[in-house]
């Protein structure tokens, strides 16, 4: 078998594959199925080559090649027939049939042609290159020549109906139109370079059976910007060519260049297979650097064309969640990165909240509601089960199921073009909603990673911002507790310094917050100081501890100060903790209460008081009456002064013990005779006592 045999063959095999892939992707899409058109096309043109390449007689090679030439007539109505499917994707079939009516009745017209007597004179059949393998050789008539004119001017009509098709539309439609000019492009590049410029230059037609091959790059370059999901835009395609192109011819020119070199300076003394094997090391040395060399220059060339800088947006996406802590802000200042960065309109950012995704960004009008998304919406289920972003005219690419139409129709309803997951630990935490690029351009796979790579990233930044709102809340939330405690709570870390003092703790010690905060214990009055310091040291507590605090005033107040320690996690020693309470108050009370209770006691006291004033009293009276009587017996009358004089100290004495225990006064401590206030005891007593029969015997 030939290498002509072998390349149609593969050039019908893999074509039609291709075509029937690119069919069951989505076989209600009319791109889909005039791209298969195509393909058939051109699926039956290998074949009827290769069907006339195998004639046996020149009577069945004089009718095979009509055929072939017939075949080739359906290549240029199929194609325009994919361009307009392409450009309007709404048309239905027969309206795109209809519209290119003109190009099918001309192509069906020349292949008319192929079966007048003037289209092909002669056949013979002659073996190649002295081999038992033999090809038929045509001549061609006058006819032939209209039949090219056919193929040049149908062409031609078609380029210029697609340069008003490529300005007319914008996004997919304009890359797909961009992918069918590049297959185009390339085939004409392949089978020219294979057919007429290798021969030229080599003298040979070695090259010339691979020319079919050209078509399958055109193929396959066509089918992948229709039928993938993750399309490149066209200035990513001709940058990576272009790159992978300057970096081939690069390391070609390096090899010859260190060959003739090699072969020059070592021929002489060495083997012919030297100078290769240096040639070869020096290309394997050169390919890294070559390689940056030639994508940074590419890149440069295409820097317009090209939609996003990856490494520049990461890094401003970065700086933005290590600068940003809020949330609002987080959210707003990655929404203007997002919306810079793809050339978009408008951003919109929805974040869970129990089972809906609501709008977070921009903030909902006040007179109503924003964007919300139920988890169980189509559109929120698939954009959690798909990790790449959901561009809405890729969606159309796919094989339609009520689930996916659902959400196509929703995006069209909100009016976006892209959705992508804000994910964090592989739950989806929210959606990143983007509309239209105003360039006209697609959101392709260079956009979606960038999105994806930057959903992932937010999900962790919002989780962050959280935690860090909460955290603060929290904080906020215990300094509030902390300093509106009615104790006065002071904490100092491992190294004595201050690191909690509430306003209770201010009113204590008389001291400002900015005067003790963030400074040593030592700034706090010696007695708390200390017991701070020793439960540091010690690693002990203290219960219940009273000191007394000097006041402007002069007075001290009553303190009552406990301390304790607190630890890690891990149980390593985090700092120390004192509380403290005011007593003054406590105090005041406790004296008002023993007060009262001195007042109480008045009513149980009152009637031994007033036997003890009755007693002197009644001696007073009976003196005082018998007094008129025996006043001339000197010795009555000096009894009676004594008399008197004593019991009305007595009564004195009395009076003046009922004030002191009703009123608080001053204690004054001094030694006593324990029996005399023992016996003054027990006759206040003795009254009580004998009206309840108990009779009292002093010893």
């Amino acid at each position: 078998m030939a290498q002509i045999h072998i390349t149609l063959i593969v050039t019908f095999v893999i074509n039609t594959a291709i075509g029937i892939t690119v069919l069951m992707t989505n076989y209600n899409r009319n791109q889909n199925r005039f791209f298969f058109i195509f393909s058939l096309c051109v699926s039956f043109w290998a074949l009827c080559v290769l069907y006339a390449i195998l004639s046996p007689t020149e009577i069945d090679a004089f009718l095979r090649i009509r055929l072939a030439s017939y075949a080739a007539v359906f290549t240029p109505p199929a194609l325009h027939l994919l361009c307009i499917a392409v450009s309007s994707p709404n048309l239905s079939f027969s309206a795109i049939l209809n519209r290119a009516r003109t190009n099918i009745m001309a192509s069906q017209l020349a292949g008319l042609l192929c079966f007048t007597p003037s289209f092909l004179k002669d056949v013979k059949i002659r073996g190649a290159d002295h081999s038992l393998i033999f090809f038929p050789e045509p001549e061609y008539g006058i006819v032939f020549v209209f039949f090219n004119v056919y193929f040049i001017l149908s062409l031609g009509l078609l380029f210029l109906h697609y340069i008003p098709y490529m300005l007319r539309v914008s996004g997919t439609r304009r890359t797909e139109l961009q992918f069918i000019l590049l297959g185009m492009l390339t085939t004409m590049l392949l089978g020219i370079t294979t057919n007429i410029i290798i021969p030229s230059i080599t003298g040979r037609a070695f090259t010339q059976p691979l020319g079919p091959l050209s078509i399958i790059a055109m193929n396959f370059i066509i089918a992948y910007g229709i039928a993938t999901q993750r399309i490149m835009n066209i200035a990513d395609v001709l940058r990576k060519i272009l790159a992978y192109g300057l970096l081939t011819c690069t390391l070609v020119l390096i090899y010859i260049i260190v060959w003739f070199i090699a072969d020059r300076a070592v021929g002489i003394f060495f083997d012919f297979k030297i100078a290769h094997l240096l040639a070869a090391l020096s290309i394997a040395f050169s390919m890294a650097p070559a390689y940056g060399l030639m994508q940074r220059f590419a890149t440069r060339l295409f820097i317009h064309g090209t939609s996003v800088n990856i490494e520049k947006t990461l890094q401003e996406a970065n700086n933005i969640l290590q600068s940003v802590s809020r949330l609002e802000d987080l959210l707003s200042r990655l929404a203007i990165l997002i919306t810079r960065t793809m050339g978009t309109d408008r951003v919109y950012l929805l974040l869970q909240n129990n089972q809906v995704f609501e709008q977070k960004f921009p903030e909902p009008p006040e007179n109503g509601s924003g964007i919300e998304i139920h988890m169980d919406e189509p559109l929120a289920t698939l954009t959690a089960r798909t990790p790449d972003p959901l561009v809405t005219e890729l969606l159309a690419r796919r094989r339609p199921t009520p689930e996916l139409s659902e959400a196509h129709e929703k995006m069209q309803e909100l009016g976006f073009a892209c959705a992508t997951g804000i994910r964090y630990k592989e739950s989806l935490a929210g959606i990143i909603l983007l509309g239209p690029r105003m360039s006209g351009g697609i959101y392709g796979t260079t956009e979606q990673e960038v999105l994806k790579m930057l959903g992932n990233q937010l999900g962790v930044a919002i989780e962050n911002a959280k935690l860090y709102t909460e955290i603060q809340e929290n904080k906020i939330y215990q300094d509030i507790l902390v300093d509106n405690m009615v104790n006065g709570v002071i904490a100092a870390n491992v190294e004595g310094i201050i690191t909690v003092f509430n306003r209770e703790a201010q009113r204590i010690t008389n001291m400002p917050h900015k005067d003790v905060i963030e400074h040593p214990v030592d700034v706090l009055p010696p007695q708390m100081s200390k017991a701070l310091r020793e439960t540091l040291d010690s690693n002990n507590f203290m219960r219940n501890l009273e000191i007394q605090i000097a006041r402007p005033n002069g007075e001290n107040m009553p303190v009552r100060i406990g301390t304790t320690v607190f630890h890690g996690r891990e149980g390593n020693l985090l700092g120390a903790l004192l509380v403290c309470s005011d007593l003054s108050e406590i105090k005041k009370l406790e004296k008002e209460i023993r007060r009262s209770d001195r007042l109480a006691s008045l009513g149980t006291l009152s009637a031994g008081m007033a036997h003890e004033i009755k007693n002197p009293l009644v001696s007073i009276k009976t003196f005082t009456d018998l007094l008129p009587h025996r006043y001339e017996d000197p010795d009555f009358r000096e009894t009676f002064s004594k008399l008197i004089g004593q019991e009305v100290e007595r009564i004195d004495g009395i009076v003046n013990q009922l004030l002191g225990f009703s009123r608080p006064t001053k204690a004054t401590l001094e030694p006593v005779c324990l029996h005399e206030t023992l016996d003054k005891s027990i006759r206040l007593l003795k009254e009580n006592l004998s009206q309840k029969d108990i009779a009292l015997d002093q010893v």
